[in-house]
């Protein structure tokens, strides 16, 4: 991106001063700000991309796409680099978890319960008020994988 650019991108974002944050006061896409660029500083291609995803790549360089851009302030309209931190996709569910922001019918502990449990996944599933498939994965670690033994 050009100097002129990159001027008009944080030009499109107001300084909020109560929150500390730089809100994003553009296009929206599924509450988001997005941002077309003409190059992406990810992967090299002309196309949309989130605008938290591209402040923090101006600011601290290019990194893994398959990472995902978290916010400290949980403001997903912020793009200011000081609010914005890496991490795998096990690092977002255990963040949105701990801002209460993903709902969920069984505890860490009832997974642990699970784990261990030898009843079918039938009865399980009736127990916990969830589908057998569910329990299945929880078995086989394909979901809550961030809950430990």
């Amino acid at each position: 991106m050009t100097p002129k650019a990159i001027a008009g991108f944080w030009g499109k974002a107001i300084p909020n001063p109560e929150t500390g944050c730089l809100e994003w006061a553009y296009e929206l896409r599924r509450n988001y700000p997005c941002y077309y660029v003409p190059w992406d500083l990810v992967d090299g291609k002309n196309r949309h991309t989130r605008a938290h995803r591209l402040a923090y790549g101006l600011a601290y360089g290019p990194f893994d796409p398959d990472l995902h851009v978290l916010h400290s302030c949980d403001n997903p309209k912020c793009i200011s680099p000081n609010h914005l931190f890496l991490g795998d996709n096990t690092a977002n569910i255990q963040d949105s978890v701990s801002k209460g922001r993903r709902w969920t019918k069984l505890s860490d502990d009832d997974v642990r319960a699970i784990r261990a449990s030898g009843e079918s996944q039938r009865a399980l599933g009736r127990h916990y008020g969830v589908d057998p498939s569910t329990i299945r994965k929880i078995k086989q670690r394909k979901r809550r994988v961030y809950v430990p033994d």
